[in-house]
């Protein structure tokens, strides 16, 4: 009976430690061409590939970091991992990327470059992108509320130093920006080549590396949740106690042979 107990107490430490490092990635926003920041729907409803929105339902998820993915019809174009400073809600992460700007290190993977790209900078998404809050302070009706997330500009992507979609900050986006996708001072339905107006495609540094988006560009952004998932916690540990149960047993017979 002691055996048991033993087995039954690792399994479930395992479970809880296993549960404590829980980290589901959730859709909450997917930027398109012409629906960038400005003309970008959101609300309290889900958002699905290749459709352009921003799940505002997702407030409240704690999280720690982002995964944003860009892509276009012929595949990958980057991945890139946003690793925040300190641990918020969706909302609040909004809000200060606003007013005091976010401290995030990006580790950037992508098929035009060797390995991987790792840089350090605050991230403004756009320091006059409006209230945060109230685009978070949705119905909850399941629709989207409004067309225009951002009041003025915003950009979601990585790069050394500060940066700010807003040009009047400092035109910072310009010069730091290395990956990721924006609208930069002016309208999400402009695209301009080699300009640092309008939308604005980076890639490892260059910036509208064509006249138009490629064919089926999109950029997907995560929120790596750090809520614990509802478990049955018996069940959950069945598993577990089992495969313990099956390595002491194993050890037993070989003891005894």
């Amino acid at each position: 009976m002691p055996v048991f107990r033993r087995l039954f107490r690792v399994a479930t430490v395992l479970l809880l430690v296993a549960q404590a490092g829980f980290a589901a990635p959730l859709l909450f926003s997917v930027q398109t061409r012409f629906q960038v920041a400005e003309n970008l729907p959101y609300g309290p409803t889900a958002v699905t590939p290749g459709v352009a929105g921003l799940d505002t339902s997702l407030g409240n998820v704690v999280h720690n970091s982002w995964t944003s993915i860009g892509s276009d019809s012929n595949g990958l174009l980057y991945n890139i991992e946003w690793q925040f400073s300190s641990t918020k809600t969706l909302e609040q992460r909004f809000i200060d990327a606003v007013t005091v700007g976010e401290a995030v290190t990006w580790t950037v993977t992508s098929p035009l470059i060797t390995g991987s790209q790792v840089m350090s900078g605050t991230w403004f998404f756009s320091h006059t992108a409006g209230d945060m809050a109230a685009r978070f302070a949705g119905s909850g009706d399941g629709l989207f509320l409004g067309s225009g997330f951002s009041a003025d500009d915003g950009f979601w992507g990585a790069g050394d130093g500060t940066l700010d979609a807003t040009r009047e900050f400092g035109d910072t986006i310009a010069s730091n920006a290395r990956w990721g996708f924006g609208n930069n001072d002016s309208y999400d339905s402009d695209y301009f080549q080699n300009s640092s107006s309008g939308q604005v495609l980076v890639l490892n540094g260059v910036f509208n590396a064509g006249p138009s988006l490629p064919a089926g560009f999109q950029n997907q952004v995560f929120v790596n949740s750090l809520q614990v998932p509802e478990l049955n916690p018996v069940s959950a540990s069945l598993p577990l106690m089992f495969a313990f149960l099956s390595l002491a047993l194993s050890g037993s017979r070989r003891k005894r042979a």
